[in-house]
């Protein structure tokens, strides 16, 4: 209904029309569903194919803009279903960042939904969106971007999609804080594929950034391990076990990650 509001049309009497007719199903105040899929082909079809397109991208342009903010979340993937299909057919970078932004909430929609393959596909095609100069243009949302999908390509096990993805924040961060979340995915990453070595010189070399200084994996014997530990025990040995048990948690959340 929002797709075509402000057209002319007797929205309401033609609607009507069509669920006396059995072609419609009402789902909600604003929503319909055709009553079956053969219904739903046979109307597509009449769309010629050259239209469709620009019909899709019509479409989900206009119920983006005849839904209030507060309510685009509840149809965000109506919208970026219908306008992905035209994707090709926007000319300024400005749309394709909207797009790209829109395609960011509902690939994290599809996360929470624990729909991680339909997370990757928004998120590849906002990744596509960017162009090729995020990094002085759209900073912000591609690092956001970047840090989430690496994340989900991780979790399907994408991994030539992973490696193009997390390589961006790798190279190009700004600051060591802006990349932390790809190396954190890079260190899983590693540790999955059974390159342990990898994983802890990584880990190892994240940690020194906080200053949390670890010996090279040269110089690590098992004299150094027993005395590692012997030193950690002496400590331990001035708490008892509720002090230790009550004492306070890692404070520095990005050392939680790692």
């Amino acid at each position: 209904e929002r797709a075509i509001t402000g057209n002319g049309i007797e929205l309401h009497d033609f609607l009507s029309l069509l669920m006396e007719s059995g072609f419609l199903v009402k789902i909600s105040p604003h929503q319909y569903n055709w009553s079956h899929d053969q219904v739903h082909q046979a109307a597509y079809n009449l769309i010629p194919a050259a239209k469709r397109e620009s019909s899709h991208l019509l479409i989900g342009s206009r119920i983006f803009l005849n839904t209030p903010t507060h309510e685009v979340n509840e149809v965000i993937l109506e919208i970026v279903q219908n306008m992905n299909v035209g994707v090709r057919l926007l000319k300024s970078q400005e749309q394709k960042n909207e797009l790209a932004q829109l395609n960011l909430i509902a690939g994290q929609k599809s996360v929470a939904a624990s729909s991680f393959h339909s997370a990757c596909t928004y998120f590849m095609v906002s990744v596509e969106l960017l162009g090729d100069k995020w990094r002085e243009e759209n900073y912000d949302l591609a690092m956001q971007l970047f840090n989430t999908a690496s994340e989900v390509l991780f979790i399907t096990g994408d991994v030539a999609r992973f490696s193009a993805v997390v390589d961006k924040p790798l190279i190009f961060a700004k600051t060591f804080e802006d990349g932390l979340h790809a190396k954190y995915s890079l260190v899983r990453f590693l540790a999955s594929t059974g390159r342990m070595e990898e994983a802890l010189e990584k880990n190892f070399s994240i940690l020194g950034e906080f200053g949390e200084l670890f010996p090279a994996q040269a110089d690590v014997n098992p004299d150094l391990i027993y005395e590692e530990l012997m030193s950690t025990k002496a400590i331990l040995n001035n708490f008892t076990q509720e002090e230790i048990l009550e004492s306070e948690v890692l404070a520095d959340p990005r050392k939680k990650w790692l």
